[in-house]
Order: C-alpha cells, then sequence, then structure tokens
C-alpha cells in the first residue's frame, strides 16, 4: 500500500510518489528570449481584477510579455513559449507590504510547466498555443491562440540599443520591486468554497545579456464562449484594459534562474502560532549562533523566550543577529515581516540565570563544546530550574550520556540539536529520559515548522552531521592533496546530487571558522590523521585572512554572486567523475554504518540528509540507484577513504541485506 510522506512535496497523481530526475532539477532557463510591451490603463478596472489585500500600484501599469525559454534543466534540456499579463501592484497584507507584479494570467503551449507552475506556487496558468516569435523587416512578433481562435498579438518595432542612463533607470527601477505575486486558488471538492485560496510570491533571478528597446502594439482578440469555452471571460476583461498611453517596449536576451535558495517561493498568507499546552516559556542559555537562531525561530513561532548569557556584549548582539537572521528566515518564506517584527516583543535577555529560567518550561543550552563547562552549566540548572522544566542540550560533539549523571532529574533531561539554516531537529534521549519528555520535544519541533529526527541511541554527530562530516572531510581531502580544484568538487556535488551549492559553498554558509575549530578538536581517525594537521592549516590561512564565507563576503567564494550561482558552472567545471565517486562512496558507506549501528532507519537516515540539505535523494536510494555490486567496487577502489575496520562492517552489513532478501525470495 502506498503511504504519503507527510513531508515530502508531490505532484498529482500523488501516488506514484516523487520522479527522480536524472538530471539536476536547477531552476536555470538557460536561453531566454523575451517581448516585453507595457501601457498604462484604467485604474479602476485593473483594480476590479485584483483580489484583497492587492491595491493597484501608482501607476495603472500593465506589462504583456512573451519569453521563448531553451534549453531548461529541469525539462532535460527542452522548451517552451508563454505570453504572461502583469499589473504593477502594491500587497498590503496584515504582516508584510511589498511592491512588485501581480500575475493576472499566464499562457503556455506545454503542460508540464503550467502543473507544476499551478500547483507549487499558484501562478494561474493556462493553455494557449503560442508559435515561435518571427522577426521581419525588423519588427518583432507572436501571438496566441487556443481552438483556432486568436486571443492576443504583441509587436515591437524600431528597436535600438538603451542607454546606460536608461540602463541604469530601469534597474534602480527594479530594485525594490522585485517581487512577482499571484493567487493559489484550489477548489472544494463536492461543494462551493476554496480548499486553498491564499496569495503566494515566486522570486525569480534574470540574467540580461542583451537588451533593445523601441515602440510596442499589442491587440486583443475578443472571444466568444463557442469560440474558447474555458477562457472568453478571461480575454474579454483584459480586452476591456484601454490602452491609455504605451511604454517603451524592451526585447531581451538572456537566462532566468526560478530556484534561489535564499528566496523561495512561499504563502503571503498569515500564519497562525501553534504552540503546545506544555511549552509557553523557553530559556536559551547561551547568546551565540544557535542560541540567537532556535530562540528567534521559537519566538517567531509564538514561543516567550529569554536568553541568558554571562556575557553583557554577546547579549548587545542578539538584536542584531535576530535582524540578520531574520531577513533569512523571511527570504526564504518561513515567516513573514510582520511576523518576525511582532517576535521582537516575545524575547527578552537576562544575565542572572536564576531569573532567566524561572518560570521556563523548556531550557536549551547552546554553549561552547567544553564538557566541562557544560557539566557545570546543566548541574547548576538542574538546580534553578522548574521542577516540571526540560532540560536539554544542543551540543554537536557530545552525547546525552556525557552531561546527563551531572542532573537529578534525568527523565528530563535530552539532546534537542538543531542544524543552522535547516528544519531538521534531532532529538536523542539519554539512559533515563521518559518517553513522556521525548513526546513533548517532538510535538515542539513540530509546532515549530521543522523535521524532528529521534535517533534510536545516541551517536557523536548524530546523523546529518556525520554524513555531511564525510562529505566536507573528503572534498577537503581531494582539495588539499591536488586530486582536483573546488570548482570541479562544488560541480561535481551539484551535478550528480541536485544540489544549488556544493561542500565548499556549504562550508563558506557554515562559516569556516566553525569548520577550522571542528577540525581542530576532531576526534582520531587512522585514515585521517596524517592529513588533519595540512587541512587544518589550509583551513587556518581562510581564518586568519578574516575570509569566514557568507558572513564575511569572502571565503571559498566571493558574496553575493558566488561563481557556482552562474548558469554555466557545472559545465564549465572540466572533469567532476574522481570527486563524485569519492563523495559518493563517502556519503553511501557512512550512512551503511549509521545503520548497521542501529542509530536510525534507512528511511530516517535518507530524510534526515534530504531535509538537512533540501535534496531530492538520500544515500540509501543512491545506494539502490548505482546497485550493490556498483558500490562494491568503489568500496575496493581509490575513491574509498574509510579504515580497514569500517569497510568490514560495511561489507558485513551487505551481506547480511543480501541474505535477507533472498530469504523473502
Amino acid at each position: 500500500m502506498f503511504e504519503f510522506d507527510p513531508r515530502a512535496k508531490y505532484l498529482m497523481p500523488a501516488h506514484f510518489g516523487v520522479p527522480e530526475m536524472p538530471k539536476p532539477p536547477s531552476g536555470w532557463y538557460r536561453d531566454v528570449t523575451t517581448m516585453n510591451v507595457q501601457y498604462l490603463t484604467d485604474r479602476e478596472r485593473l483594480q476590479a481584477l485584483l483580489p484583497h489585500p492587492f491595491k493597484v500600484a501608482e501607476e495603472a501599469l500593465v506589462t504583456v510579455t512573451y519569453a521563448q525559454s531553451r534549453d531548461i534543466d529541469w525539462l532535460a534540456g527542452r522548451g517552451y513559449n508563454l505570453i504572461s499579463v502583469n499589473a504593477a501592484v502594491v500587497f498590503e497584507g496584515d504582516q508584510e507590504q511589498l511592491e512588485g507584479s501581480f500575475t493576472l494570467v499566464v499562457w503556455e503551449n506545454l503542460a508540464d510547466p503550467i502543473l507544476s507552475g499551478r500547483e507549487l506556487t499558484g501562478i494561474p496558468k493556462i493553455f494557449a498555443d503560442i508559435d515561435d516569435h518571427t522577426v521581419t523587416d525588423e519588427e518583432w512578433r507572436c501571438g496566441a491562440s487556443h481552438f483556432g481562435s486568436a486571443i492576443v498579438d504583441l509587436s515591437i518595432r524600431n528597436l535600438t540599443v538603451p542607454t546606460a542612463e536608461q540602463v541604469a533607470a530601469a534597474q534602480a527601477e527594479q530594485e525594490s520591486k522585485d517581487n512577482p505575486m499571484a493567487w493559489r486558488y484550489i477548489p472544494a471538492v463536492g461543494g462551493f468554497g476554496a480548499a486553498i485560496s491564499e496569495p503566494t510570491i515566486y522570486p525569480s533571478k534574470n540574467v540580461i545579456t542583451d537588451a533593445q528597446i523601441g515602440e510596442g502594439r499589442i491587440e486583443w482578440h475578443r472571444l466568444t464562449w463557442e469560440q474558447n469555452p474555458t477562457q472568453f471571460h478571461i480575454v474579454n476583461k483584459l480586452a476591456d484594459l484601454p490602452v491609455l498611453e504605451y511604454r517603451p517596449a524592451i526585447v531581451t536576451k538572456g537566462s532566468t534562474n526560478l530556484f534561489l535558495p535564499e528566496r523561495w517561493p512561499r504563502s503571503l498568507a498569515p500564519r497562525a502560532a501553534r504552540t503546545i499546552e506544555e511549552i509557553q516559556k523557553i530559556c536559551y542559555v547561551g547568546a551565540g549562533t544557535m542560541g540567537c537562531a532556535n530562540s528567534l525561530v521559537a519566538a517567531i513561532s509564538g514561543y516567550d523566550v529569554v536568553i541568558y548569557d554571562l556575557s553583557k556584549e554577546s547579549l548587545a548582539q542578539v538584536t542584531d543577529k535576530h535582524r540578520e537572521m531574520g531577513a533569512y528566515l523571511v527570504a526564504t518564506g518561513y515567516c513573514s515581516a510582520k511576523e518576525l517584527e511582532a517576535s521582537a516583543a516575545r524575547v527578552s535577555l537576562e544575565q542572572d540565570l536564576q531569573n532567566a529560567v524561572a518560570g521556563a518550561d523548556l531550557i536549551s543550552e547552546s554553549i561552547v563544546e567544553d564538557l566541562e563547562i557544560k557539566r557545570e552549566v546543566h548541574s547548576e540548572l538542574d538546580k534553578l530550574s522548574p521542577a516540571n522544566a526540560i532540560l536539554t542540550t544542543n551540543t554537536s560533539g557530545f552525547l546525552v550520556s556525557d552531561i546527563e549523571d551531572i542532573v537529578q532529574r534525568g527523565d528530563c533531561f535530552a539532546a534537542l540539536h538543531s542544524h543552522y539554516g535547516s528544519p531538521l531537529i534531532d532529538i536523542v534521549r539519554g539512559p533515563r529520559t521518559s518517553d513522556s519528555t521525548i513526546d513533548v520535544l517532538e510535538r515542539y519541533v513540530l509546532s515549530l515548522k521543522c523535521v524532528p529526527l529521534i535517533l534510536h541511541k545516541e551517536n557523536r554527530g548524530y546523523v546529518y552531521n556525520g554524513l555531511m562530516g564525510a562529505v566536507l572531510t573528503v572534498a577537503l581531502i581531494l582539495l588539499v592533496e591536488g586530486i582536483a580544484s573546488k570548482e570541479q568538487i562544488d560541480a561535481a556535488w551539484m551535478k550528480h546530487r541536485r544540489a544549488d551549492r556544493g561542500p565548499f559553498g556549504l562550508m563558506d554558509l557554515f562559516g569556516l571558522n566553525v569548520v577550522y575549530d571542528g577540525w581542530k578538536h576532531r576526534e582520531s581517525d587512522p585514515g585521517e590523521d596524517i592529513l588533519q594537521p595540512k587541512i587544518a592549516a589550509f583551513l587556518e590561512s581562510y581564518v586568519n585572512r578574516g575570509e569566514f564565507g557568507l558572513k564575511s563576503g569572502k571565503g571559498f567564494y566571493s558574496y553575493p554572486n558566488p561563481e557556482y550561482e552562474q548558469s554555466d558552472f557545472v559545465d564549465s567545471a572540466g572533469e567532476t567523475t574522481i570527486p563524485n565517486l569519492a563523495m559518493t562512496t563517502a556519503l553511501i558507506s557512512h550512512a551503511i554504518l549509521l545503520a548497521s549501528r542501529n542509530i536510525a532507519s534507512t528511511g530516517e537516515i535518507d530524510r534526515a540528509w534530504m531535509v538537512g540539505l533540501n535534496l531530492d535523494t538520500g544515500p540509501f536510494v543512491i545506494l539502490e540507484e548505482i546497485g550493490v555490486d556498483a558500490f562494491r567496487q568503489l568500496l575496493h577502489s581509490d575513491a574509498n577513504m574509510l579504515s580497514p575496520s569500517d569497510t568490514k562492517n560495511i561489507e558485513e552489513y551487505l551481506e547480511q541485506k543480501e541474505a535477507e532478501e533472498a530469504a523473502l525470495a
């Protein structure tokens, strides 16, 4: 029986599962030609087409765009044509205000983008026959029709190259208005009303390589029900919008990226708080990166939070950190600007530990990774916290059992470990942790709109960190040993794992100072110890220069606009076979080791990896794709950087699984 994964994103018919794409499902449309005709129209008639809370902008401007898109990554290099109609608007929601464009309708001549765009982002897409544009006597023409009846015709003539001043003015005009919005409406089944009705935003990035301006004209063709029974009302209402004044028309060539990690499509509808009954107030011990990030997410979700730190300087930086982190959460669609603003009233700062924990239902510790200091702090928390409070540690490198013996109430003690920039949160019980404590923590994580992973047993590095550490280690070895460049390594990962950035882009995101600190304090590994000083020195050189990655503007790449975000990065990096095999071997091998030790099930390991990195496949799915025999060859090749004992354990696991499958057959 097919079972729906509540965390998966399906398209209808969903019961066939999530499609596994052989090529990276990047959002690049690599060859795009557009015609854009703009005109002013009647404000009241245009407003009549906009749902609340959208309002016509200062100018009642309509833009009709034709786009011929070719070499589209997610369509295996195929393409299609579209004609969209957009209105300049202001969104005046209860929680945020935006200036941008509202998509009234999009006609496309291919079913695939119509269905995915309607379901995933709510763009009002419908079908039309749209032939390629023509250029005759230097006049550009295009149009759309359906059932043999013309819908609209566009033309642009007298094209000239814009001046530098015109380009600069156009860019300045668009800087604050890059907010394409729409309305996602899905009718209810078996009755009136809507199953879903909400405003949405779907950002994109356009790279223009050539542009010309000219004189545009548009002609709408009124239709009868007999001519076009499903669209005649749409066309006729657009035809009712009078052309009061044409603005300069534009023809462009370039590329477009629809998948922006920092700006995902999202709903603009307000989100109701979903706090759980057992937890109302949370105390975060430590005002560092993780303490600030976790407290902000909790405050946005409706919880009252107090942040404790001995350092007055650290507490003074909390507001700025929340502002920076909040901008990312808004951009990625986790919350609205209004929700972020409202969360500030739920946050308080405290230098006195007893005052900080007073009345708290949950304590989350995120202090320095020093075991003795952590034990000392938890001993104090155990004495000062309310009797019903759950005590948790956000440690990355220690086990719950390394700490929990210092507290009296081990039944209320667990690891609650978050991953910066990811919705994945690990929950790990200690020797005495009660089932009720785990239940409360799981429901708390869900209330944050995050994904809980309850480990079967303790493990240093949990699941995601263990896998990520293995991949990053191999990437660093490949680079410092001169086997591959960082571009080849990242391109290999992005191509074969369908990711938006590779290991070195990820390390820039995590912070090279954090990665360096991890290498200085990593556990001994016979297979890697000989290279540890070399890798640590390599990372130290970046840290000494203040090149920490994204947060400093420079690391392995320069920000904004790093190389790996360019449309030709993967194809221009060169040979990627060796880094791909080495990293794939490490990923699958460490996943098998986790499963063989019963840290988590294969499905849970896959889910942790997919959620942690926003990928569409996990290590065990990859193993199934390449086959056990092919993986064994990798395991016994130069691509394997594991110790002999780990290799032996993996072989034993594979043999056991093969025996189990044979018995079932």
